[in-house]
């Protein structure tokens, strides 16, 4: 059954009506006009009865900032000196003052169709139809003209019914070519002042093409740091996600600003999937990428952090970057007594930042050695405990998840092993741990990393289980699965338990 589109037609008849009354009403008036003048007090006498009533609604619709100016054609050259047309956005003379709008955004003037800014109904419908604004009067408006001209953009571009509720999907997109690769700045202009001028139907387009570009980039990640990556590079065996696409294109733009507006527009349209995703790339970027936030990205995490989990544990991330890579002093081995070293705060940090950092620092380096002799557990040792899957990791690598799959077959009869010969990949397991352990914290020793740098520690952790494991028989495959699955889950665990160690009483 197709899809039939009702039209409210209530608003143009309104407008007839109100042309009509406008028509009467200058006959009226035509004898006393004094044409010498186009004073306020003209202006006055024109505005419609009712206009309370259209100003409560275009106040609740953040329009209390515009700022009109008029003028007659004879002082328009004057009152414009220092104003330029903008060359793509202004109609041509040919098109009627009654059809057009003027509109001056900083020092650029732009003349556009009043059924362009009237669509999906935005605060310009209401503001323009029955304010008795005249072509040639000016609507001064705040903002950047870049930005303005990006909203002017999607309102030219978009197809004439799309204000009417198509879902303008993927698949449709197809046809317009020049939809296919917007740049994300643009994107984001258009969302945000989509929502500052009520066009509902074009912000949450913009919003779904943000999505898709941070979904679907391919790109290298961003060289976010001047401070070079250490070859004990806290990476993980998770696959990396990438800010591309969009960002690859806006080199001059600093990424923090574009993470900050994506994080904001986000959670004012209330996408979750689009947070989700953004939150992933930036704790992917700032544990295995070395990436620290600056302060104006900071500032817009502490603002929602207590109110969204997800920005919680990626505030919990970026401090424990900030943690990781503070100097570190250690006693000289006359007073050294095994103590490990210590952090050293910048002059500038607060105090009270020194405490949740100090009491983090103390957290992760006991949670580290309670990990260091307690090897995680392996679930399959028995019949029955085979039986049931163990937990996955949220984050684990494709690639251990497609050895495991590829090897399925082959470790089906390991489920079946005597229980005594499970229990020997058990003590096998156990002792490769402790190795294991113990070489990551000479590697990190070695390279002057930080004692509380857990995730840094798995990481070398992982790798140095994955070799024994491959040259010692004694332990069989899929138990070796097992185990790097569990070490997987246990990142995640220490991961989402960041936030709560920056605290202290």
């Amino acid at each position: 059954m197709g899809r039939i589109d009702l039209l409210d037609p209530t608003h143009k008849v309104q407008f007839l009506v109100e042309l009509f009354r406008r028509g009467s009403r200058q006959k009226q008036r035509a004898p006393h006009r004094n044409h010498g003048s186009n004073s306020t007090q003209d202006l006055k006498t024109s505005r419609p009865r009712h206009r309370h009533d259209v100003d409560d609604v275009v106040r609740t619709c953040f329009i209390d900032d515009f700022t009109s100016s008029t003028a007659s054609s004879d002082d328009m050259s004057d009152r414009m000196r220092g104003v330029e047309r903008d060359h793509e956005y202004f109609c041509d003379s040919s098109t009627g003052d009654d059809q057009c709008c003027l509109l001056r955004v900083e020092d650029t003037l732009f003349r556009v169709l009043r059924l362009v800014l009237c669509r999906d109904n935005s605060v310009f419908s209401k503001r323009l139809w029955f304010g008795r604004r005249k072509g040639s009067e000016t609507l001064a408006l705040p903002g950047d003209v870049e930005r303005f001209r990006d909203l002017l953009w999607a309102l030219h571009t978009l197809p004439p019914d799309f204000h009417f509720g198509s879902q303008f999907s993927e698949l449709e997109n197809q046809h317009y070519t020049h939809l296919h690769d917007v740049p994300l700045p643009r994107l984001l202009n258009i969302a945000e002042l989509a929502s500052e001028y009520s066009y509902p139907t074009f912000q949450h387009w913009a919003v779904e093409k943000i999505y898709y570009t941070l979904l679907h980039s391919s790109f290298e990640p961003f060289t976010a740091l001047n401070t070079p990556t250490s070859s004990i590079s806290t990476s993980s065996s998770i696959t990396l996600v990438t800010l591309g696409n969009g960002l690859s294109s806006s080199k001059h733009i600093d990424p923090d600003v574009l993470y900050g507006r994506i994080m904001e527009i986000s959670l004012k349209t209330q996408h979750h999937r689009l947070l989700d995703l953004l939150v992933q790339q930036l704790i992917t970027k700032v544990l295995w990428c070395d990436y620290v936030p600056g302060s104006a990205l900071i500032r817009v995490m502490k603002r929602h952090h207590r109110s969204h989990k997800m920005i919680d544990i990626l505030l919990g991330a970026v401090h424990y970057r900030m943690l990781i890579n503070l100097p570190q002093f250690e006693q000289p081995p006359p007073h050294n007594t095994f103590s490990p070293p210590q952090p050293l705060f910048p002059y500038e940090m607060a105090i009270e930042e020194r405490m949740e950092f100090l009491a983090a620092h103390h957290s992760l380096t006991q949670l580290w050695k309670k990990t260091k002799n307690n090897a995680p557990e392996l679930r399959t040792q028995s019949h029955e405990a085979s039986a049931s899957s163990p937990p996955s990791s949220k984050r684990s690598s494709k690639k251990l998840r497609s050895s495991r799959r590829a090897s399925a077959n082959s470790s089906e009869s390991d489920k079946h092993l005597p229980h005594d010969l499970h229990s020997s990949c058990k003590n096998t397991w156990r002792r490769v741990w402790l190795s294991a352990c113990s070489y990551a914290e000479n590697q990190i020793r070695r390279h002057s990393g930080s004692p509380c740098d857990v995730l840094g520690m798995l990481k070398v952790t992982m790798l140095r289980v994955r070799k024994l494991t491959a040259d010692d028989c004694s332990i069989c495959l899929h138990c070796s699965l097992e185990g790097l699955e569990a070490l997987d889950v246990l990142r995640d665990q220490v991961i989402d338990g960041l936030p709560g160690m920056f605290s202290y009483t």
